[in-house]
């Protein structure tokens, strides 16, 4: 077998426990209803490499069917997952072109209005853009729909956000925008307008439903303002009163101190930590960051919460950043806990952790343990790590472990093929 398909083999049996499957949306329409109307915001050709309709709408399908998910948190960590990758897929590539909207070249004249946005006197044809925009929601075709929704929501956010508005709530009310392209839509304006003032973008976002779209650009305000401002960021996170808002903002900003220096981050998470209400439903976020200064208070912390399910978070946090720094410690950690749901889970995250640098150090502590429940639950991970670096040595150990011999033929027969 090549390497190339160990590491593709590994990779799909340790990504499926970590980000969500999309495989059961792939089928999208390839027709047209007509010929595209005359572009008054040109379609940028995307950047190499930047978009597969078919993966496009997969992630839209899942971004929908996310919103379904009873347990709050599980929702929004995988709507923000979703979204993010939706961005990365397509928004990112795409950019709007000068074209006929601009062919004046004087730009607009600006001015507060209601909402926070800025009116422009345009210095575009309107009601081209509008016929635009209109026949691009006609096109059948996933990919080509939304480099347009996208190019008019950039123009739109750079030089006329009270259009944006009064368009996206006069296509909602009609239904003439499905939810899909509306979260578009609203995800490249957002993204777009805080890059500039994203206070404005914040209340400018105002009339969105709050259990859609309001969300999402929250999400790309807090993205584009972390790099701009963050203590203004920080000090708008705690402003939000709804507790889902607040979280996904919250979560941003833990997802944007991943390169930032380990003081400042360990600094924030503190911050968060001393909040009853968020730092105990963030526990995972504040220990990876906490984590980073004192390893030792981040522990001590986590050993404090009441709640069963603030503890799993932590730990899942704690035990990814603790062992890919300190694998030993982490092992030593985890088997301090006290007999429990924590004390499994904290083996299980570490053994499968550890097992991506060094495979059989892994295996070893943990057959050493005398679990064989939690075993067979790192066996699949551990044999998938261990095979990308050293097959013959992954098959030796899965045949000598002692695991359900259903279990071992069945992970040897997927490295096998």
């Amino acid at each position: 077998m090549s390497p190339h398909t160990r590491n593709r083999r590994r990779w799909l049996i340790t990504a499926g426990t970590a980000t969500l499957s999309v495989a059961g949306f792939l089928l999208i329409s390839k027709d047209r209803s007509g010929p595209p109307a005359t572009a008054t915001v040109e379609r940028a050709a995307a950047k190499p490499a930047a978009t597969d309709p078919t993966s496009l709408a997969a992630l839209e399908q899942a971004l929908l069917e996310a919103g379904g998910i009873q347990d709050p948190d599980l929702r929004e960590r995988r709507t923000r997952e979703i979204g993010d990758a939706l961005v990365r897929i397509h928004v990112e590539g795409a950019e709007v072109s000068t074209g006929k909207a601009r062919s004046s070249g004087t730009g607009s004249k600006e001015g507060p209005v209601e909402g926070g946005e800025k009116e422009a006197e345009p210095t575009y044809d309107v009601a081209e853009l509008r016929a635009e925009f209109e026949s691009t929601l006609a096109i059948r075709d996933s990919h080509e729909r939304r480099l347009g929704i996208g190019a008019v929501a950039e123009f739109l956010a750079t030089h006329d956000p009270a259009t944006a508005r009064s368009w996206l709530q006069e296509f909602m009310g009609s239904g003439r925008i499905s939810s899909a392209d509306a979260y578009y839509f609203t995800s490249v304006f957002a993204q777009t307008y805080a890059r500039t003032d994203p206070q404005a973008a914040i209340r400018w976002a105002e009339f969105l439903p709050p259990e859609s779209l309001l969300p999402v650009a929250y999400q790309r305000i807090a993205t584009e303002w972390s790099a701009l401002d963050f203590a203004a960021l920080e000090a708008w996170s705690e402003s939000i009163e709804d507790p889902f808002l607040r979280s996904n903002v919250i979560r941003i900003i833990g997802n944007s101190l991943s390169k930032a220096p380990d003081d400042l981050a360990a600094a924030w998470a503190q911050r968060l930590a001393a909040n009853e209400q968020d730092g105990p439903r963030h526990s995972d976020v504040v220990v990876q960051h906490w984590s980073r200064a004192d390893l030792d208070a981040a522990i001590e912390w986590t050993r404090s919460l009441p709640e069963e399910d603030d503890v799993a978070r932590a730990v899942d946090g704690l035990a990814m950043s603790f062992t890919a720094r300190q694998p030993s410690a982490a092992a030593e950690w985890a088997v301090s806990f006290p007999e429990g749901p924590a004390r499994d889970q904290a083996i299980t995250l570490t053994a499968n952790r550890w097992a991506v640098d060094q495979p059989k150090a892994a295996a070893d502590w943990l057959t050493s343990l005398g679990r064989p429940d939690l075993l067979e639950a790192s066996f699949p991970s551990i044999v998938a790590s261990w095979d990308a670096v050293d097959p013959a040595g992954a098959r030796q150990w899965a045949a000598s472990v002692p695991v359900r011999p259903d279990l071992r033929d069945y992970v040897i027969k997927m490295f096998d093929r």
